[in-house]
């Protein structure tokens, strides 16, 4: 059976790792399939769609992405309708007819492809597209938006399956496209265990980290957020939750100074007195070993203090230089982290390759994520798998991936909060561990591609048969 994937811009991301893991979960189930896309650059996009593991047709990349800067769906649009376009000159001519369609992102492709083709249709919701555009402040943006607004909620009725990542993006399907009576199914994503799997065994076998293209500190604690340089997606959190942390252990310092000082000239009194009673010098002799551990133990927390202070927080995360905003937040978190003054402390690593992915999460001490009300996430879930606790927000996604107090920590999303839960598990080595260890047993129970694999081939296969019943009884009909 062929399958034909659509996708708007086959770069890197959630969606676009997604819909490639998709594709490759059902290609060695046996089917043929190819995408169709209206952007790949083979300098941002994932392995799989350029050394040849997986067909890739871009067609509509000449025509324009935004009009001077605005307009970024209607382009969207147009280009999605010139892509159907393509597909349905290649049925008609006969060189392109498949068993069903993959869409995602651009629900328009939907209704588009049942003017030419009765082949079935899935459509992925990672989430209502009319959520994302939060700026309607104004009269004229709002008329802009209403009739697409209509146009996604008439298109998504369109499939023949809806598809969501998470039991909260259903629930949010529900209530903002009222006017569909079907539910969605919850297909939540997967990753590839065994790809994660050789390139950490290559990591801890020393893999050169220049050849990588990232050299860390080994005995420094590493903090890192993995996401698009989005305003939405939250990274300044990152930022100002390191500087709390300098903050606090700053003022805990001050404060154990002079608690040390008052000890000190209490015991100076204390000794002055002693000395006069001979009794009291076998007591003196326990109070030097007492003073002696308390040292050591001042010892130890001042190391500690002194490697958090050497924390390094990483950035990582898609660019493209096309894309205004990346440009315009990237140099804004710059500016942030030079503002609060841990420049210092922050690298920011613009889009990665997978190799460099698998390096930072397997060298985190912990993976902060930011975004509030993220559909799905899977950058959780592949820092789980590579034995990085998560500090995540107490939102969205995360609050069905991540395991509060057990794989990680779900935190309010406030500085305060997400420094007290970074330390936590900075200054916790065995709580490190543990985290790491059930964040792995979490991942391979519930989140392997395997198992997304095998829940899309049933969806697939359900979709086709229903289609070929209907067929069938309309047949019988006339």
């Amino acid at each position: 059976m062929k399958i034909a994937f659509l996708h708007p811009d086959l770069g890197i991301g959630g969606a676009e790792r997604l819909v490639v893991d998709a594709a490759l979960g059902l290609q060695l189930k046996g089917y043929e399939v190819e995408f169709f896309t209206s952007h790949h650059s083979k300098t941002h996009c994932y392995t799989e769609t350029k050394d040849g593991t997986l067909k890739v047709n871009t067609y509509g990349d000449w025509l324009p992405r935004t009009i001077f800067g605005k307009c970024h769906l209607i382009c969207a649009l147009l280009r999605a309708i010139y892509l159907t376009l393509v597909i349905a000159l290649l049925n008609w001519k006969g060189s392109k007819k498949y068993d069903l369609y993959f869409t995602d992102q651009i629900a328009l492709y939907n209704p588009l492809l049942r003017l030419f083709s009765k082949t079935p249709i899935i459509f992925y919701c990672h989430f209502p597209d009319l959520l994302l555009s939060t700026n309607r402040k104004s009269v004229w943006k709002r008329i802009y938006r209403y009739p697409l607004d209509w146009v996604e909620e008439f298109s998504t009725k369109k499939a023949h399956l809806v598809l969501v990542n998470s039991k909260f993006t259903l629930k949010t399907f529900h209530s903002t496209f009222k006017s569909i009576k079907k539910s969605p199914r919850v297909l939540r994503p997967g990753i590839n265990l065994d790809l994660k799997k050789s390139w950490e065994k290559r990591l801890e076998e020393g893999e050169d980290e220049k050849e990588i293209g990232l050299e860390i500190p080994s005995d420094v604690p590493v903090v890192l957020s993995i996401n698009r340089f989005e305003r939405k997606k939250g990274i300044d959190l990152a930022l100002k939750a390191l500087s709390k942390l300098n903050n606090q252990q700053e003022k805990e310092t001050e404060n154990e100074n002079e608690n040390e000082n008052e000890k000190e000239k209490k015991n100076e009194n204390e000794t002055e007195n002693q000395q006069e009673k001979e009794k009291e010098k076998e007591k003196e002799k326990e109070n030097e070993n007492e003073n002696e551990k308390k040292s050591e133990n001042q010892q130890e927390k001042k190391k500690e203090e002194i490697s958090l202070k050497k924390t390094i927080l990483i950035i990582a995360g898609g660019y493209d230089k096309r894309v205004v905003e990346n440009v315009e937040h990237y140099e804004e978190l710059k500016q942030l982290a030079e503002k609060l003054n841990i420049q210092d402390q922050t690298i920011f690593v613009r889009s990665f390759t997978e190799q460099q992915a698998s390096y930072l999460l397997w060298r985190a001490s912990c993976l902060v994520y930011t975004p509030i009300n993220e559909h799905f996430g899977i950058v959780p879930v592949e820092a789980m798998w590579a034995g990085c606790p998560v500090v995540a927000t107490n939102t969205g996604g995360p609050l069905e991936s991540v395991k509060n107090g057990i794989t990680g920590f779900l935190s309010e999303p406030n500085e305060n909060e997400f420094g007290s839960s970074i330390k936590k598990i900075l200054t916790n080595k065995e709580l490190q561990k543990k985290m790491g260890l059930e964040g792995k047993e979490r991942v391979q129970r519930k989140f392997s591609l395997n198992a997304f694999s095998e829940n899309l081939d049933n969806y697939v296969k359900e979709t086709i048969q229903a289609h070929i019943k209907i067929k069938k009884v309309k047949k019988k009909d006339n």
